[in-house]
């Protein structure tokens, strides 16, 4: 594993250049090219908050802040993983005739999902003013909150790119997978709103304290306590780990699925 970490640290540049080109290559060819990343996400915003704040009855506005703040990291996780489950597959070239760590294809792919992210947040930052949601001190701790999560990305994005190289149906199972998580985090619906032992239980869906790394800063002005700061700290690791450690001991075998 250290071997992983080290030719990281000497590939910085190629890494560098991949994630240019890999952004160029995202948005060449659009007739409005990188406002897409900005347009996108409005619409989103848009669209979901007064389809579900009126099936609520929440404030538009409210809703729409706490549907983006949590939707931000969700997207992230989501684009880097099924985007790096291609990663490897999709350009045996690169894994078996050039001789360059090919854990940086899964990398940048993540890299690429954390810069759209920011922009995302940056979004979200703009327009608070204009729905009447105010900045809070907790907001400071957002860059941990997206370290944090970008490690996770980062760990999930080399396990991604790894079971499809040996199982090529993965990267649909994992869309499937997430497609349904989705409307099970409280990304659309506030956990105030369930009742009895579902108010427990969601708690254990891995998502929940990464999207109060965010939620609870932006939205309610609340520092996240010190047990989701640790339950999701644990989890980015225990990905990182699982991601650098199993990727070591299989990129030998790479070559035989490729």
């Amino acid at each position: 594993m250290a071997r992983f970490w080290k030719e990281l640290g000497e590939s910085r540049e190629l890494f560098a250049e991949l994630l240019r080109v890999q952004m160029e290559q995202r948005y060449s060819g659009s007739a409005l090219g990188l406002l897409w990343a900005l347009l996108m996400p409005m619409l989103t915003i848009l669209s979901f908050s007064i389809i579900f704040a009126g099936l609520s009855g929440w404030n538009l506005a409210d809703y729409g802040v706490y549907f983006f703040c949590g939707y931000v990291p969700w997207t992230f996780f989501q684009a880097s993983s099924l985007n790096a489950a291609e990663s490897l597959a999709g350009n045996s070239l690169y894994v078996t005739r050039l001789r360059m760590p090919s854990q940086l294809l899964p990398l940048v792919q993540a890299a690429a999902s954390g810069i759209d992210a920011l922009i995302h947040l940056a979004i979200l930052f703009a327009i608070m003013p204009v729905l009447g949601a105010p900045y809070h001190p907790a907001m400071l701790w957002l860059p941990a909150s997206i370290l944090i999560t970008a490690a996770a990305g980062a760990g999930a994005s080399l396990l991604a790119a790894q079971a499809t190289v040996f199982f090529r149906d993965f990267r649909y199972l994992l869309s499937s997978v997430l497609f349904l998580w989705f409307f099970f985090s409280p990304i659309l619906w506030r956990p105030e709103s369930l009742q009895g032992p579902m108010r427990e239980i969601y708690r254990l869906n891995p998502a929940v304290p990464f999207l109060e790394l965010f939620q609870l800063p932006i939205r309610e002005g609340a520092v996240p306590a010190a047990e989701t700061w640790i339950v999701a700290s644990a989890a980015a690791a225990a990905l990182c780990l699982a991601g650098s450690v199993s990727f070591s001991v299989n990129r030998r075998r790479f070559y035989y699925y490729l």
